[in-house]
This record gives C-alpha cells, sequence and structure tokens, in this order.
C-alpha cells in the first residue's frame, strides 16, 4: 500500500494538470489552497491559469486564499507541473519522507526566504 502523501503526489500530478509557476517559470502564484485544516499537511500554491480548477479542489475543510501559502515552517516546497505543494511537519512528516513522496520538483525552502 502507498503511503498517503504518495496518493496526494499522483492525485495533484495525474487527476489535476496544469501549467505555469513562478517558481521555475510561468506567472506568480495567484492563489492557494491550504489543505491543514482538513488534516492533510500541505498548502498548495496555483497560477493564476488555474485558480478556477484550484477553488473546485478546495472544499470541504481546506482554505482558499487569493495570496500564495505562506510557507513559514514548511519542510520543502514540491513542484508538480505548475502547482507548488509545500509541505509541513505535520502527522510525523520529516524533510526526508517529505522528499521521498515529492514526485516532482523538491524545492529548497532555505533559498525562498
Amino acid at each position: 500500500m502507498a503511503p498517503i502523501g504518495m496518493k496526494w503526489s499522483f492525485l495533484f500530478a495525474v487527476l489535476l494538470p496544469v501549467a505555469g509557476c513562478d517558481l521555475l517559470g510561468g506567472g506568480p502564484p495567484a492563489g492557494s489552497c491550504d489543505f491543514r485544516p482538513d488534516g492533510s499537511d500541505r498548502c498548495w500554491d496555483y497560477p493564476k491559469s488555474e485558480i478556477e480548477s484550484g477553488k473546485k479542489v478546495c472544499d470541504g475543510k481546506k482554505v482558499w486564499s487569493d495570496k500564495p501559502c505562506d510557507h513559514t515552517g514548511a519542510l520543502i516546497g514540491c513542484k508538480v507541473e505548475s502547482r507548488v505543494g509545500w509541505i509541513f511537519p505535520l502527522g510525523g512528516m520529516t524533510k526526508e519522507k517529505a522528499i521521498e513522496e515529492c514526485g516532482g520538483k523538491v524545492i529548497d525552502v532555505d533559498k525562498q526566504k
């Protein structure tokens, strides 16, 4: 059975394809969905071109913002296509585990400060 983080990586990499991101080219994040209130360890930044699809995913206890995620305290960022998921140390998540589960390009949080 795959770890829960790998299931999230699959969901965002395969089921929600998008394009463009400020960190590695494209456009700056224009909105975000914080999954942490729903029990996850992630907050996802979305480019302007993907605001509508981001809002559709951001339901239930998740929190939508018209600003990028506050990634203070994040272990890493994980770029999956045009989105960046910031992974936080919740539920036993470690930096090593976050890197292993990323499924995309790892972004060093310390270099984003």
